[in-house]
């Protein structure tokens, strides 16, 4: 699941910050 998002980040430039802090939850949990 992490690579995926990884690289659906990738594409989305814009919404890079906004994946990066649900990245930070996921780690958190």
């Amino acid at each position: 699941v992490a690579q995926a998002t990884s690289k659906q980040m990738s594409k989305r430039d814009p919404l890079r910050p906004y994946m990066d802090v649900i990245d930070d939850m996921l780690h958190q949990v």
